[in-house]
């Protein structure tokens, strides 16, 4: 059996700067998930995409840019911004209140994650796979 490891962009987004950015983001991502398949990972990728948009959004001001990809069972999603500097992963008290889990819960819940910093900014991308493909 021939595994598939091609990577398929499902659909790209415009984000505006605007605190709305992270639920249209989540509603773009259960859109393009459910009408591709992939709906058992529907809501994970929706609570992890709304943790690194609502980091976009609150750290740099700016717009960002969602993209949505496959790699045969693996569901890839990156949010671009245009933030300069470190990207740091708070590990919180668990009494304690307030953000700054974002990229935590995004370390925990996803297969795979990682930053790359270019000159236009940052990319956050995290990796989900589909339970029947591990």
């Amino acid at each position: 059996m021939a595994i598939d490891d091609s990577t398929r962009e499902l659909g790209r987004r415009s984000l505006s700067r605007s605190t709305l950015a992270p639920v249209t983001a989540r509603e773009f991502v259960e859109e393009v998930l459910n009408s591709n398949g992939f709906h058992e990972l529907s809501e994970v990728a929706q609570l992890l995409t709304s943790e690194a948009v609502t980091n976009a959004v609150v750290h740099t001001g700016a717009a960002s840019e969602l993209i949505i990809e496959v790699i045969g069972r693996v569901v890839r999603v990156t949010v671009n911004d245009s933030g300069h500097g470190a990207v740091v992963v708070s590990h919180p008290e668990p009494s304690g209140s307030g953000g700054g889990r974002g990229l935590f819960i995004i370390e925990q819940l996803s297969a795979r994650w990682g930053v790359q910093e270019s000159l236009s900014g940052h990319s956050v991308w995290f990796e989900i796979q589909s339970p029947s493909s591990t």
